[in-house]
């Protein structure tokens, strides 16, 4: 990897880890998306992959650092269980009313 590549990655990575410090999960997603567009747009495939990395690492966190394990919530609205009933699926949760609006979405197109 070149210098000037190697500057990009630590620009983003430093980045991406002063956000996940903060527990600012949508500045540490935002940059994740930003390494993997500027990355793709640049044809370096291995970095932008590893971008996605980011992004995913992201969003384990916050669910890690955010909600027990035992706590559900729907992935899509973050309702907790107190708040709506939830259908549960191998890694997710969806609630009645997130269930209603997409099923109207569909069933338009």
């Amino acid at each position: 990897m070149t210098d000037s590549k190697s500057d990009e990655l630590q620009m983003f990575a430093e980045s991406w880890q002063r956000a996940i410090n903060a527990k600012d999960w949508d500045s540490a997603v935002l940059t994740g998306i930003s390494a993997y567009l500027y990355f793709s747009s640049k044809g370096e495939k291995r970095l932008k992959e590893g971008s996605v990395g980011l992004i995913t690492s992201a969003f384990e966190l916050q669910h890690r650092r955010e909600g027990s394990a035992s706590e559900k919530r729907c992935s899509f609205c973050n309702k907790d269980d107190s708040q709506v009933r939830l259908g549960a699926g191998a890694s997710a949760y969806i609630c009645e009313e997130c269930v209603q609006m997409f099923s109207g979405i569909f069933s338009k197109e």
